[in-house]
């Protein structure tokens, strides 16, 4: 057999098959004819062959059922992938609300900083507030640790309301 005809084979061994098949199928009535002369003697020569029929019938049949097996194992299959996935997305859902709760209590502690922060402003510039009352000096000063103070407490009362879209905890 050449190398191109066994790749081929190889390669596509059903329709090898098929083509093996019909070309048997359509050389039988021509050899039929040159072996047997006689009408009487092909019908007989046919007859042998019934049984055959009904082995290649009930193969047929057991392939159709080995396929529906193997379809029913696959499908099988697919569920257990699936009902698996279903399993991992509900871990992965459970993670990323554990996250969204530790990112808010993170934004909470850091709204806390700021307001810390911001109160510490305000203490410093009240300080500088009643030194500058003394020799008038850090008036400039205290007015813009004022103005940041007054900011800081903005931002931190934000923080505190959190984005206008967050969803509740669950």
């Amino acid at each position: 057999m050449s190398k191109r005809l066994w790749a081929f084979v190889k390669s596509h061994p059903v329709g090898f098959a098929f083509v093996v098949v019909v070309s048997l199928w359509l050389a039988t009535p021509l050899v039929v004819r040159l072996l047997f002369t006689n009408m009487g003697e092909r019908g007989q020569f046919g007859d042998l062959f019934g049984t055959v029929n009904s082995l290649f019938t009930g193969l047929g049949f057991i392939g159709l059922i080995w396929t529906i097996v193997q379809q029913q194992e696959q499908l099988s299959l697919q569920r257990e992938e699936l009902r698996l996935q279903r399993e991992e997305m509900a871990a992965s859902r459970d993670e990323l609300a554990k996250q969204a709760q530790a990112t808010r209590k993170l934004a909470e502690a850091t709204s806390a900083q700021i307001a810390v922060e911001g109160f510490k402003l305000e203490v410093e510039a009240e300080r500088l507030s009643v030194e500058d009352r003394a020799n008038g000096r850090f008036k400039d000063v205290v007015e813009q640790m004022r103005r940041t103070a007054t900011a800081i407490k903005g931002l931190s009362d934000r923080l505190e309301q959190g984005p206008p879209s967050d969803p509740p905890p669950q």
